[in-house]
């Protein structure tokens, strides 16, 4: 048996259980934006704006300011790369609240200036954990909710309700 056609199995059975339950749309809704914030504000963006304090604080030479956001880059797109997997092993919604907990831990461990290798580790995790959730977060939400809701909770423009949005992408302005 593949991979894919494993992890298409676990997430059916998954998707079956919870429309059972029936829950609202709204929570759904609220479980990928605050992915959304943790995958994307705190594991991935929340140290750029950061780095001038860093540097001002004395804390990383410009140099190493900048190694240490180029960790986080690499984290990130190694977190993409090895979501799926992690996804399949774990299932998706363990490996999503795991790597919730563990973007918020990096935060905290960056709280205080160790050392520059304390930090590219750290920075380097953030960047996997915001990488993984990224991948995660849509795939495990999205089946969970109505096909005639899932624009509204992904975040399809066309609910504006803009006339010629409905266009193909290569006609988008």
């Amino acid at each position: 048996m593949s991979m894919s056609s494993t992890n298409i199995g676990h997430h059916h059975a998954a998707t079956s259980h919870h429309r059972k339950e029936g829950g609202p749309v709204w929570l759904s809704a609220a479980a990928g934006l605050c992915a959304s914030l943790v995958g994307l504000g705190l594991a991935r963006f929340a140290y750029t704006p950061l780095i001038p304090a860093l540097i001002a604080a004395k804390w990383f030479s410009p140099a190493d300011a900048v190694y240490l956001g180029a960790a986080n880059l690499a984290g990130y797109l190694a977190g993409a790369l090895i979501a799926r997997e992690l996804g399949a092993r774990l299932g998706s919604v363990h490996a999503l609240r795991g790597m919730m907990v563990l973007a918020s831990l990096c935060c905290f461990t960056c709280s205080v200036p160790v050392s520059f290798i304390w930090f590219f580790g750290w920075r380097f995790l953030a960047g996997v954990t915001g990488g993984v959730i990224m991948v995660l977060a849509a795939s495990t939400i999205l089946p969970h909710i109505a096909p005639g809701k899932r624009g509204l909770v992904g975040g399809d423009d066309r609910l504006l309700g803009e006339p010629g949005r409905d266009r193909g992408s290569l006609g988008d302005p």
